[in-house]
């Protein structure tokens, strides 16, 4: 049931996100709604004690490289007038990689910041 429930967290929020922007047309409010709420709210579905303090730590070296992709997309549309479908691959590529590369750096120097 726990996992049912996540799903529907999930979608409801994403659902939120894309109602607000598109039908209030308050792209700033959906970032709201978007900004913190899956990662946070996760913290429900989680048992108490070292997983949870693991899950928070590990959460907020993820929202930092997410703040460093978002940062890349908006430069590059912005500054470098690069098409928003194009811009929007390369924040992912770089969010990906970023990710991936902190993982395994973390796995082999600092396996206690990953595992509770």
């Amino acid at each position: 049931m726990q996992l049912w429930l996540s799903f529907l967290y999930g979608g409801a929020l994403v659902s939120a996100i894309n109602y607000v922007s598109n039908h209030f047309n308050d792209p700033a409010m959906a970032t709201i709604i978007a900004a913190a709420p899956i990662g946070i709210l996760s913290v429900f579905f989680l048992q108490s004690g070292a997983i949870t303090e693991c899950y928070v730590r590990n959460y907020i070296s993820t929202a930092f490289i997410h703040t460093i992709a978002a940062s890349a997309l908006y430069a590059m549309l912005t500054y470098a007038n690069i098409r928003a479908k194009y811009a929007l691959y390369t924040a992912l590529v770089l969010w990906f990689g970023l990710q991936l590369s902190k993982y395994y750096w973390l796995r082999c120097y600092y396996p206690s910041f990953l595992y509770p």
